[in-house]
């Protein structure tokens, strides 16, 4: 599929109409009878006198035709009762013309599609908004026209991609078309990319000239398979519409399958499926769409068998993803079989970053050879390794004949390793800041700044409280901890005292006791010395 000649994707409103012609605005037979048809989930039977109610005989909105009961029955067509139409077949609900309320007002936004009228390859498609404001046509329904306006514009130019024609501020049409009446400007604008416009109809209180907030949304599929049958575009269509994920009514679809033509290749050898998934955001990278051929799109080249079995079995993107891991050297039949283990399928990540450091081959051997070995340990062992700076090149660390006793050594590796970090990052900045604010001595007592953050694990263990938790907040300056001790016995537990942003958070004694005397008249002679007197000093400075 290449590039449309001489009609490459409209990069503007006036492009854009070229693609619909002089119709524009306008129903051909085949809508108009879709639109009466298939518009609307709700239609009425009009029995405009009491005489016709007695004959059993009134008007049906959805052939629009005069219909009498085949069976009399006394008591028949009451007000809002639900009948079915002789003629249609259609289920209607009696409305009585001198019972009618004020507001029987039905919406539909409709779909239709049709061939470029520039090119039959280039797909088109419209957003129809149809109202039937039946206010003040109670005794004489059959006058009632239906309001049809154009709500938007869709091109699809294959090799290019879609584009959108909406009206101004995603607002509805008529909304549109009133504050244009205002203010002068263009009733449509172009979207950046194609999409429904179901939200703008249905998140809203009101309706048109009405309290009823229900809407209907009908889309012709038949007329979308029509358009787009001399169109590169129709590849995929059926096969997209049966799955579980054309609720775009092919308005993305057919954006995906302009832009790139490995939709087109991909439908042709049975993986249709696969950009159904891709739509619906279950895409993964197994596919490269920019690809040109099928080898290129798939990463590797099929067999015959291959491609026989992809015609005949449905193939997931991860049956798809472990025959590229495995340098597509085994049979896709084969990769389909793995992706539905556990072992493969719920590690396929994992499997994915342990080929960056050795073959999936020799690692899967190596895992399977004993029980205890499995494929989530040896994925982080190797990324633990990696961290520390091992030789990945031997085969000593690589492979390491006990995997469990390995792993728990780097894991003790890593944790010395940052704790290391940690410590080297709080003696360097914060210890030297914390000791100029806060060491302190009165009473008998004094104010110790840890020498390492580590020992807040053993005041934590000593006084019985969570403040071992705490090491990497204080070494990152997120809150400060300081001890308070006796001057006689500096090395035993007393206070453990919480600051942060100039305020003492919290002053515990052991098992987060509350404070004796001694330490709360201490605690409270730190804050006006070190914390108040601070702040009171940036007040003068403020106010000179």
């Amino acid at each position: 599929m290449g590039k449309i000649k001489n009609h490459g994707i409209p990069e503007s409103a006036k492009d854009m109409m070229k693609h619909f012609g002089k119709d524009a605005f306008k129903l051909n037979a085949h809508e108009k009878k879709f639109i009466q048809e298939q518009g609307f989930d709700t239609e009425y039977l009009f029995v405009e006198t009491k005489e016709q109610r007695a004959a059993q005989r009134g008007w049906c909105s959805h052939c629009r035709k005069w219909t009498t009961l085949p069976v009399y029955t006394p008591e028949r067509l009451a007000h809002k009762e639900k009948v079915k139409c002789p003629k249609c077949g259609c289920q209607l609900i009696v409305e009585h013309a001198w019972r009618m309320s004020k507001y029987i007002f039905d919406e539909s936004l409709v779909y239709l599609y049709r061939p470029s009228v520039l090119n039959p390859e280039i797909v088109t498609a419209r957003a129809v908004s149809v109202v039937r404001n039946w206010k003040g046509y109670g005794s004489t329904p059959t006058r009632m026209q239906p309001d049809v306006r154009v709500d938007s514009f869709y091109v699809y130019t294959p090799g290019e991609g879609g584009k959108m024609l909406k009206p101004i501020n995603n607002s509805r049409i008529y909304w549109a078309e009133d504050a244009v009446e205002y203010s002068g400007y263009s009733v449509y604008e172009m979207a950046r990319m194609p999409s429904r416009r179901d939200s703008a109809y249905t998140n809203s209180y009101m309706g048109r000239g009405g309290i009823r907030d229900e809407i209907t949304v009908a889309v012709d599929f038949e007329g979308a398979f029509e358009a787009a049958k001399d169109s590169p575009l129709r590849y995929g269509m059926r096969e997209y519409w049966t799955s579980a994920y054309a609720e775009d009514y092919f308005l993305r679809y057919w954006h995906w399958a302009a832009r790139y033509s490995s939709v087109e290749k991909l439908v042709k050898i049975g993986l249709a499926d696969l950009v159904a998934r891709k739509l619906n955001g279950e895409g993964g990278r197994a596919i490269n769409w920019r690809g040109k051929d099928l080898a290129s799109i798939l990463r590797g080249r099929l067999t015959k068998a291959d491609k026989d079995f992809i015609l005949h079995n449905d193939i997931s993107m991860t049956a798809l993803t472990i025959w590229q891991l495995l340098d597509c050297k085994i049979p896709i039949e084969e990769a389909a079989e793995k992706a539905r283990t556990w072992d493969w399928y719920g590690n396929l990540f994992r499997w994915s970053r342990i080929k960056k450091r050795v073959s999936i081959e020799k690692a899967y051997r190596y895992i399977n050879k004993r029980s205890d070995r499995t494929t989530d340990m040896y994925d982080d062992y190797l990324e633990e390794c990696e961290k520390l700076g091992y030789d990945l090149t031997d085969k000593a660390v690589l492979f390491p004949r006990d995997l469990r006793t390995a792993h728990a050594h780097t894991m003790a590796q890593i944790k010395y390793k940052e704790k290391r970090e940690l410590e080297d990052e709080y003696k360097a900045k914060r210890r030297p800041a914390m000791k100029r604010k806060y060491e302190w001595a009165a009473m008998g007592l004094l104010v110790v700044v840890p020498e390492r953050v580590s020992d807040l694990i053993a005041e934590g263990e000593k006084q019985h409280n969570c403040v071992g938790g705490y090491m990497e907040r204080v070494a990152k300056g997120l809150t400060d901890v300081v001890f308070i001790r006796s001057e006689a016995d500096p090395e035993k537990s007393y206070i453990t005292m919480e600051i942060h942003d100039g305020k003492i958070i919290q002053a515990r004694t052991k098992d987060n006791g509350p404070l004796d005397k001694l330490g709360e008249k201490f605690v409270k002679a730190f804050r006006r010395a070190k914390l108040e007197k601070k702040k009171a000093r940036q007040k003068v400075r403020v106010a000179v």
